[in-house]
């Protein structure tokens, strides 16, 4: 992989433009959470290039452990600490479930810190209503969770990976877990 078959996107979704093309090995433990299956099968068994180390990983001092101990030192939820630190905005992912994969082989990936995202995007010239109806929408939902999100999310030393034409042959699924289940994320996290 070359820098400059990066797409711009996937470069603005590190802070200030800033990543690195690095080997991940096989073996290595990451996850996300999200609304979405680990594995597309509507598109074809796609599978998400953006994840999270498990564990420390380099730079990343805390990985899943870290940010869900650091999550219950700030007494808020496993959920809204991910979403501020790795910037979800609310209209893009509920993050309903923790999820976590192995990899079966080493991949090449783009690493670096979370670029600071806006709460909710803003709307774009044309789909104005569109957006207004989705951003409410989420807001709905992030009322009914009890969460609160500040304006700005990220801008924490939090870490992602880019991992472009990830299979699924090149993993191994380990767990899927509602976020509101605070035991079995415990358990999955190793500290139950």
């Amino acid at each position: 992989m070359n820098k400059s078959d990066i797409p711009d996107y996937v470069k603005e979704a590190f802070k200030g433009g800033q990543f690195e093309i690095i080997t991940i090995p096989a073996g290595t433990g990451l996850y996300k959470l999200s609304q979405y299956p680990i594995v597309n099968e509507a598109r074809g068994n796609s599978v998400s290039p953006w994840w999270s180390p498990v564990r420390p990983f380099r730079e990343d001092k805390l990985g899943a452990v870290g940010r869900y101990k650091e999550a219950e030192l700030n007494g808020i939820s496993f959920e809204a600490m991910v979403r501020f630190a790795s910037a979800v905005r609310v209209d893009w992912n509920g993050l309903d479930n923790y999820q976590e994969i192995s990899l079966t082989k080493e991949v090449e990936a783009v690493w670096g810190q979370f670029e600071p995202q806006p709460a909710y995007s803003p709307a774009e010239k044309g789909k104005r209503v569109e957006q207004m109806i989705k951003n409410i929408e989420a807001k709905i939902k992030i009322q009914e969770k009890g969460h609160y999100v500040p304006e700005v999310l990220g801008g924490i030393e939090a870490y992602q990976f880019w991992i472009p034409n990830l299979k699924k042959e090149d993993l191994r699924t380990c767990s899927t877990i509602p976020t509101k289940d605070n035991k079995g994320l415990a358990v999955a996290l190793g500290l139950a």
